[in-house]
Parts: structure tokens; C-alpha cells; sequence
């Protein structure tokens, strides 16, 4: 299995706090995003390579990170992007570490801008005991919040049988978060997804698209995700890691 971080966003929420500097290198609870990621990562037992997609406006920052973490089994991709104008896109930045890793294995792909409150494992068993490809999901009583995300309808074993992304009118209380599991085949798809027109940005709109060619199970996420997207949310995120540490996998301080 291979895993691949999209951390190639420019971090426009959080530009006034955090400067001139990528998301996934934001400090929150005493690390770095991503050495948040990782950690959870590297507990899985059979990840053969880690590529990290960054855009070339922020490229050395992640390389000096690397260098200062030793973090030297991730490989970090130059999608080639200048600015947000130019930017591939979620699915675009995809396609683009799909072209470097080849065909014919599956991938734990991952936003790089989360904490996670659980581990990974479960996520990519459930995907390999289906022969599914696997999105984590939650439910989410709050209506507004539905509407922000993707949406999505469960079957009793998992299935999706529906997904639509930042609905106006939700159609479940599920919500689906940027962690996926994609088997082989689904991965061959992002290139005729994006052929034929496919929105590059938001995964979701992948997710809606694959959900009606081939099996897409929902997996229930068994603890919290914290999202640091915005002011509100890195406040909040270093909060509840304040709280709990350990359940992010930090030592109390």
C-alpha cells in the first residue's frame, strides 16, 4: 500500500495568523501537522512509499522540514504551482502522484491539515476485507455543517449508496471526512474522471462519481478529527488536544 499526502493548498484562512507558510507544517498541541499524520502513518504495517504533494511556492519549506524531522522515507512531489490561481486541485494533485507511483496498488490518501483522534488501521481493513474503496464518515446532526461537506446515505452494511458534496439539501446525517482508502481500480479512474470533466478540487465530487461505478463503503470514524482550516478551528483544535492528549498520541504535559 502507498500513501499519499495532498498538502499542495495555499492556506488562504489561515494566512493572516500563520504567514507565509503551508498548513500541513502548522504547529498545533506542540507538532507540526504533520508529524501529526504521520505518526498514525507509520503505525500501519505494510506502507511501501509516502509521497507528499506540495505546490512549488512552498516546496523548500517542506524540504527544510524534512530535513529538520529526518522524515526521509516521504517523498515530496512539485506539482508546480506558483499561486492559488494556478493550483491543480485535490484530485488534479492526485492524478498527478498517481502519474510517479504507477498502477496496480492501493493508497491511503489523506488531507494533511488534520489531527486525528484514532487510528488508521481499521479504516484500510475495512477496505481490504470489502474489496471496497473506503471514505471515513461521522454522523453530523448539524444541518449547516452538512451542507459544507460531503453527504452521503448508507446502506445497513456499509455501502454508499448515495453522495453528493456541499449539498444545499443534505441527504443523510452522514459526513464524510478527507481520508480515503482507494483500491487500484478506483485509482485508475482519476484520470477518466478528470477527462471527462471531473471537478478537480473537492473530493467529494471524485467520491459522487466513483460511488456509481464501482463499490464505495463508509466507515465510521471511532474517535475525533480536528480540523485546522481556519482561525476558529486551530483554536479549537489546540484546545481539545489540550484536554486529551493522549488521545492524539501525545504524552500530558
Amino acid at each position: 500500500m502507498n500513501v499519499v499526502f495532498l498538502a499542495a493548498g495555499f492556506g488562504t484562512r489561515l494566512v493572516h495568523i500563520i504567514g507565509d507558510r503551508p498548513k500541513a507544517l502548522v504547529e498545533v498541541g506542540g507538532m507540526v501537522l504533520l508529524d501529526h499524520l504521520l505518526a498514525r502513518v507509520r503505525c500501519l504495517p505494510d506502507v511501501e512509499r509516502i509521497l507528499l504533494v506540495s505546490n512549488h511556492h512552498y516546496l523548500e519549506q517542506f524540504r527544510a522540514w524534512q530535513r529538520g524531522s529526518g522524515a526521509n522515507d516521504v517523498e515530496i512531489l512539485d506539482d508546480g504551482a506558483r499561486d492559488a490561481e494556478s493550483r491543480l486541485g485535490a484530485i488534479g494533485d492526485l492524478a498527478f502522484a498517481l502519474e510517479r507511483l504507477g498502477a496496480g496498488q492501493d493508497a491511503l490518501v489523506l488531507a494533511a491539515d488534520n489531527v486525528l483522534g484514532f487510528e488508521l488501521g481499521p479504516l484500510v481493513d475495512r477496505g481490504r476485507a470489502t474489496g471496497s474503496s473506503v471514505v471515513a464518515v461521522r454522523r453530523n446532526p448539524d444541518l449547516e455543517d452538512q451542507r459544507l461537506r460531503g453527504n452521503l446515505e448508507l446502506a445497513a452494511d456499509g455501502r454508499v449508496v448515495a453522495f453528493v458534496e456541499k449539498p444545499e439539501v443534505p441527504i443523510g446525517p452522514w459526513s464524510s471526512a478527507p481520508l480515503y482508502y482507494f483500491q487500484a481500480t478506483a485509482l485508475g479512474r482519476v484520470r477518466e474522471y478528470l477527462d471527462a470533466g471531473g471537478h478537480r478540487d473537492a473530493p467529494g465530487h471524485f467520491l459522487a462519481w466513483l460511488h456509481t461505478r464501482e463499490p464505495l463503503q463508509g466507515w465510521e470514524q471511532t474517535g475525533p478529527l480536528l480540523d485546522v482550516g481556519n482561525p476558529v478551528s486551530w483554536a479549537e483544535a489546540e484546545q481539545r488536544i489540550a484536554e486529551d492528549p493522549a488521545r492524539y498520541g501525545l504524552r500530558p504535559a
